[in-house]
């Protein structure tokens, strides 16, 4: 799909998925009709139950795309946000860790917010959960929940 959709700079593909679109209404229509077109020319087909067309706003792969960009998908994010500010092992903030390291790219310090939390999950380090780390944990909270992310337009257009 990656390679049926190379030509058409308004249009990306992951895996048997695919989304285009642009920034005005032209583009709107013209973009995904030459998608479209470019699929059924190389022999694909489309399931229109799965199109959803003149979309404002998508969610895809755990991303909200509109017109601004890229930001993570509210819902995941709720997620990251309700969990309980106090772990009581590595394995629980290792889960966490893994939970916010797909954020990362929205985050410009990502590193540096994570290196505390990091440290408690090296395996000479005995676990524990002093009140500087629960700051750390709170601010990567509040980070994903702001308007400080870094927001990523995700087509040439």
């Amino acid at each position: 799909m990656d390679t049926t959709l190379a030509e058409i700079s308004a249009a990306l593909a992951y895996l048997d998925s695919a989304i285009s679109g642009g920034r005005a209404e032209e583009e709107n229509q013209l973009n995904p009709e030459a998608a479209l077109k470019r699929i059924k020319k190389c022999g694909f087909y489309v399931s229109l139950e799965k199109c959803n067309l003149c979309q404002s706003q998508i969610r895809c792969l755990e991303s909200t795309l509109n017109k601004d960009g890229r930001k993570p998908d509210s819902e995941k994010v709720k997620v990251i946000v309700d969990v309980a500010h106090k772990f009581t092992n590595a394995s629980q903030l290792r889960s966490f860790s893994g939970m916010i390291s797909y954020y990362g790219k929205y985050l410009r310090n990502m590193h540096t917010l994570r290196e505390p939390l990091n440290r408690l999950l090296l395996k000479e380090v005995e676990f524990y959960w002093p009140e500087q780390y629960k700051r750390t944990f709170e601010i990567v909270k509040k980070i994903l929940q702001s308007d400080l992310l870094i927001s990523a337009n995700c087509f040439a257009f």
